[in-house]
């Protein structure tokens, strides 16, 4: 209900700027012309040729095809020789027009042929002249979809929309997971066009003007008025208008990532911008209508945090609290489940600021505490990113032992001793022996992640007594596609090692890895894992063996490494 009223009171405050299509559909032998809303606006960003007698200005497109479902539809690019921009048309039949796209951040001119590469695109984009070309419309139909051609009229209505001045903070500087900074889009207002940017706010800024009037609604229906916010434990009008906000303040956000100039269109749908743990550079963008019934609209937001409200009803009370895990925060024998972060594989906190400036403006005089910062605290951040330690690897993993060394040895003293504690991890790298380890081991390998999270449980004195290969994440995300990403995290079943636990040789370390070891593959494969999640759910049970002893000793009785004993492990499994 009160979805249905923010999209009504942003349709009349912005709706203009979300002008309908004119379609023709067949009846029988007539043709019927009639409006239909566009579900997205396809965008190609655009370059200009370095080829001086050329110096178009390029569409970086992805691909022209629009759809392959029972004909292929195409955009056929036309250049106008006067002002050197092309024309867009939808075609239906003959070959498709080649796509400019010829390698990774590399196209080539479809005008002339010069192949273009990332530098210049990086020149183009540091010196503002990277822009986007409105290349196709996608609208409603009773069969479907319809793809439509850019008119003069759409082109006018978004050169009309009014420029948002906010600032909602620079992106954080990590090369590998934020790409767009090399592209001078290095600031979150920069990751949407001019109208996305204005329905953002819209509806961002409804949140504040729906608490006013759930709390009337609740007053007018009894409900008493304690006055006392959802914060501070209140249970009257005013903490009940402030839960709605914060649950469409959720699909404000679930709009923003539907949202942005990073949303791929794949027909039928509309790819939401976190289709990996990235905010990756994207070519060609398909700019949704969070005023249709498809796609993206904002109403579909609303319906995914109904149904996740629905599903996930709360059987009792319980208190979400935030501490640091290197910290004593004082629980003492309590169940413990953690899923700690994965080394250096994702930096949560960088990621998170895309939700979190959204939230922020949406729900920060609901829960000022929370929001008492512009962006997420990133400093003590528990992960091994070299871009946050002078881009030294070493110090971002010595950063990130010493962190999991300590939340290890606070779990170790909140656990209970009769209750096993159970620990999430994934990770694939794979490295060369080092001088730490042993190099005369044929192909010895360890990982730096799983190393060092091994390395925390077992030096805090737990040892491991199970292991339990568990799918999380789904098949077909985007970051499956063309890709050999881990798939399942295995969860690492942990007891405190009793204190008479024995010390072994490395001989007899590698008896008992010959045992058991050829077991737990087993064991891995006929659990129909993926290939590539084999390696790390065969390491854990050679730790568990690993674990069961106080100490494994050389031949000259120097205790031997977590990574000594990786090594061996793969060895095994390679061998």
């Amino acid at each position: 209900y009160y979805g249905a009223w923010i999209k009504s009171e942003a349709y009349q405050k912005i709706g203009k700027f979300y002008p309908k299509v004119r379609i023709t559909q067949k009846a029988g032998d007539t043709a019927i012309e009639k409006d239909a809303n566009v579900i997205a606006w396809i965008w190609a960003r655009t370059v200009t040729c370095p080829n001086p007698a050329c110096r178009c200005k390029m569409p970086l497109a992805n691909s022209f095809v629009l759809s392959k479902k029972n004909q292929t539809i195409w955009v056929k690019p036309e250049l106008n020789k006067a002002d050197k921009k092309f024309v867009y048309t939808i075609q239906t039949n003959g070959e498709p027009s080649k796509c400019p796209k010829i390698g990774k951040s590399k196209f080539q001119c479809i005008e002339c042929g010069t192949s273009v590469g990332v530098d210049h695109i990086k020149t183009e984009a540091k010196a503002g002249r990277m822009g986007a070309d409105l290349i196709a419309i996608v609208a409603e139909s009773e069969k479907g979809r319809a793809y439509i051609e850019p008119s003069r009229e759409q082109l006018d209505v978004f050169n009309e929309i009014p420029i948002q001045s906010i600032s909602l903070g620079k992106i954080s500087n990590d090369p590998r997971a934020l790409c767009t900074n090399a592209y001078s889009f290095d600031t979150f207002e920069s990751l949407f066009s001019p109208r996305q940017l204005l329905a953002l706010t819209t509806f961002s800024d409804l949140i504040g003007e729906v608490v006013d009037r759930v709390r009337q609604d609740a007053r007018d229906a009894g409900m008493h008025d304690d006055e006392k916010p959802l914060a501070e434990g209140g249970d009257g009008a005013l903490a009940y208008a402030q839960a709605i906000a914060t649950y469409l303040a959720f699909a404000v956000d679930k709009l923003a990532d539907y949202g942005s100039t990073i949303c791929l269109y794949s027909e039928p749908f509309i790819a939401h911008t976190f289709g990996r743990q990235a905010i990756p550079m994207t070519w060609d963008y398909a700019e949704s209508n969070p005023f249709s019934e498809s796609t993206g609209c904002f109403m579909n937001c609303v319906e995914w945090i109904y149904k996740f409200m629905t599903a996930h009803q709360a059987a009792t009370q319980s208190q979400a609290r935030q501490f640091d895990a290197q910290s004593d925060c004082g629980l003492r024998q309590v169940v413990v489940s953690s899923d700690p972060p994965y080394y250096d594989n994702i930096g949560y906190a960088d990621l998170s600021d895309y939700f979190y400036v959204w939230l922020r403006r949406s729900l920060k005089d609901v829960y000022p505490s929370i929001f008492s910062t512009v962006q997420v605290p990133k400093d003590e951040e528990l992960i091994a990113s070299p871009y946050r330690h002078q881009n030294d690897k070493e110090s971002a993993k010595a950063f990130f032992e010493s962190g999991m060394s300590a939340a290890c040895r606070q779990i170790y003293t909140y656990a209970r001793d009769d209750v096993p504690v159970t620990i999430y991890y994934a990770f694939k790298q794979r490295d060369a022996a080092s001088s730490d380890g042993d190099s005369s081991i044929p192909g010895a390998t360890s990982s730096s992640g799983w190393e060092t999270m091994l390395s925390s449980i077992v030096n805090a004195g737990f040892q491991i007594t199970g292991t339990w290969p568990i799918r999380t994440e789904r098949k077909g995300r985007l970051r499956d596609q063309d890709s050999n990403a881990l798939s399942s995290s295995i969860v690492l079943v942990c007891r405190k090692r009793p204190a008479t636990a024995p010390t072994a040789t490395r001989r007899e370390f590698l008896r008992d890895l010959n045992k058991h070891l050829s077991q737990a593959i087993k064991a891995s494969q006929e659990s129909h894992l993926d290939p590539v999640d084999m390696a790390q759910s065969s390491i854990v049970p050679g730790m568990a063996i690993y674990s069961r002893y106080a100490k494994i000793v050389d031949q000259q009785t120097r205790p031997g490494t977590v990574r000594a004993a990786l090594q061996l492990i793969t060895a095994r499994l390679d061998a």
